[in-house]
């Protein structure tokens, strides 16, 4: 059974329809900014969808999360036709957003010719140790500053132990510990 789940797109050079499109109460807005959008319109529309993100910041303060942004985007893998949200296991789920995340960052080291930084919540947690170590090793080869969290150190294998640096946040205060002390 497919979930219910409601998307709106939207083309980002069209103002009024950008202005309306967060508060239609979809679970998921796509906001075109490439395909629908002429060349010469897309400083443009990226100047209206911008303004339209500010005017949610407000919103979002109050409230104390972020209503819009790609953080927001909840993928879902086909597999044979099938969900994979519906019918995969949480490590498939896991290890196939982990290789289309690989893919993109792949992709923007070769666009921008330079290592993006990486945020990575919890990525090993629900990973067999195989694909444990397949995933961390491909973040050994990157070049960029990759930060990671993790509940347990446990995880991490020993060629990421020895690189790392460790950090706790605790009360919102960040102090660097030992591998030892985690």
């Amino acid at each position: 059974m497919q979930p219910n789940r409601t998307f709106l797109f939207a083309p980002g050079n069209h103002p009024r329809k950008v202005e309306k499109v967060f508060d239609a109460g979809a679970d998921a807005v796509i906001l075109d900014l490439e395909d629908a959008v002429a060349i010469s319109e897309k400083a443009a529309t990226r100047a209206v969808v911008v303004e339209a993100l500010q005017r949610l910041a407000p919103r979002e303060k109050k409230l104390g999360l972020t209503l819009a942004g790609p953080h927001r985007d909840d993928l879902d893998f086909l597999v044979e036709e099938r969900s994979l949200r519906c019918f995969g296991s949480q490590g498939q789920q896991r290890s196939y957003l982990l290789a289309f995340k690989a893919a993109q960052v792949i992709d923007l080291e070769k666009q921008l010719q330079d290592p993006p930084v990486l945020l990575l919540d919890d990525l090993a947690s629900e990973l067999d140790l195989r694909r444990q170590e397949g995933f961390f090793n491909f973040l050994l080869q990157r070049s960029g500053q990759i930060f990671l969290t993790s509940a347990q150190q446990t995880l991490l294998t020993d060629a990421v132990r020895q690189k790392a640096s460790y950090y706790k946040v605790d009360q919102g205060m960040v102090n660097a510990i030992s591998p030892e002390r985690g």
